[in-house]
């Protein structure tokens, strides 16, 4: 994957023939403040069944005198071969206060927290045993819900991304979402010290020791 000159992603030929499908379909939600020159890559994760059901929620026209609507740079699919772009890089998204003007979002098609009774992509009965953790979130440190794992093939496509925007420009930083402002996504199952890492290097940013796991209190299970 690279950036072209207009600023949107572009797919190898050996990427094509893996069966990666790419398009870019602008939002008409764009940040107007210029961007600076350092970024902050943020990786978001609304709950959302599909690349195209999330597309269609932020194409959406939002009430009149409303806020601003939040809009993304790109859409990735759980599977990691779907992309959306909906913002040249250069632009800026309404995505994260704080960040609007010197960012770039991703959004990850993810179901968030997995319930016993609802929609079909959220139930807790359609996962694999091994395919999703007891975790509590950074705003929610004192309850536990179950988090599905991120596939590794949506993970693999988040990191090239990524480097061929580190390429193109100055990425200083990479932070989740629920990181840096009160939010439920990406959650806990996502490995932001671990793809930091892996983008950046080893910095001031990194810890020693990543708590993963630790005993809890359980009732009646």
């Amino acid at each position: 994957m690279k950036i072209n000159e207009k600023n949107h992603l572009v797919l190898e030929e050996n990427e094509v023939e893996r069966g990666f499908r790419f398009r870019f379909d602008e939002s008409p939600h764009k940040n107007p403040n210029a961007q600076l020159q350092k970024r902050t890559l943020v990786i978001h994760a609304p709950i959302s069944a599909s690349a195209e059901g999330a597309f269609a929620q932020l194409k959406q026209k939002p009430p009149k005198n409303s806020f601003l609507p939040r809009s993304t740079h790109l859409i990735l699919g759980r599977n990691g071969n779907e992309i959306i772009q909906m913002l040249p890089f250069q632009l800026g998204a309404n995505h994260a206060s704080g960040f609007n003007n010197r960012s770039i979002a991703i959004d990850l098609v993810y179901p968030g927290e997995l319930v016993e009774k609802g929609l079909a992509f959220q139930l807790k009965s359609n996962f694999p045993e091994d395919k999703y953790i007891l975790a509590s979130g950074l705003g929610t440190s004192s309850r536990y819900g179950y988090w599905p794992l991120y596939p590794n093939a949506q993970l693999d496509s988040l990191l090239a991304i990524a480097r061929a925007l580190k390429d193109k420009f100055d990425i200083v930083d990479a932070v989740a979402y629920d990181e840096v402002l009160t939010a439920t996504h990406p959650g806990p199952a996502f490995p932001i010290i671990q793809f930091r890492e892996k983008l950046l290097g080893v910095n001031d940013r990194s810890l020693l020791l990543q708590e993963t796991s630790h005993s809890v209190l359980l009732f009646n299970q």
